[in-house]
């Protein structure tokens, strides 16, 4: 297996993940038997969902996380889908191989500091329980598949060879033809009629 073609499925086994973890949990809470309703709820990467029997309040409004995250996970897709296509296409798809791991490590670490910011510390309340859900550890995984996928698809500048000396090659045995070119008379024939007396301008001397 190529760099590339691994580098492409890297790309979208990533970007895949992602994509299924805004489907999932980011942070759960449950309370204890006989709690009061709404006091268990569950956070995702759209909206807040209290357990059933809450009553009719108003919903807390948190970060919709999924309005980055599917780009994210898209681009990463893409990217891996334009490495088999044309040179300039496949340009492409490196830049949306980046951008999507930008954007899915930015969007994890603003899920992370949310979640401990706000249920960290002396959070949750005696008797409840709380837990990250499977999707901010999906988030976590996906960050460095994507980040090894757009590493191996990128070309790297190559090294430039050295250039090498002309190379003369001689084969022994070969005495007509000389390392430089080709063998040159220098003793050439005579022309007919070279070399005979002058007839003194009389045209009916025969010789």
């Amino acid at each position: 297996m190529s760099r590339r073609v691994l580098g492409a499925v890297l790309l979208g086994a990533g970007g895949v993940l992602a994509l299924v973890g805004t489907l999932l949990d980011l942070y759960r809470l449950e309370g204890p038997a006989g709690a009061p309703p709404g006091t268990s709820f569950t956070l995702t990467a759209w909206r807040i969902a209290f357990e059933a029997g809450a009553g009719g309040g108003p919903v807390p409004r948190t970060p919709q996380w999924g309005y980055a995250l599917v780009p994210a996970g898209g681009l990463a897709v893409l990217g891996a889908v334009l490495q088999f296509r044309s040179p300039v296409l496949a340009a492409v798809g490196r830049f949306a191989a980046v951008a999507g791991f930008g954007a899915l490590a930015a969007t994890t670490w603003s899920v992370h500091t949310t979640v401990t910011t706000l249920f960290g510390g002396a959070f949750p309340p005696a008797g409840y329980a709380d837990r990250l859900g499977p999707g901010l550890w999906a988030f976590a995984a996906a960050c460095p598949v994507l980040l090894a996928g757009a590493l191996l698809v990128q070309e790297w500048p190559r090294r430039v060879p050295v250039p090498a000396g002309a190379a003369v090659h001689r084969v022994d045995g070969d005495d007509d033809t000389p390392p430089f070119g080709i063998p040159v008379p220098t003793d050439l024939p005579s022309r007919p009629g070279e070399g005979r007396p002058p007839s003194e301008g009389n045209p009916s001397t025969v010789e």
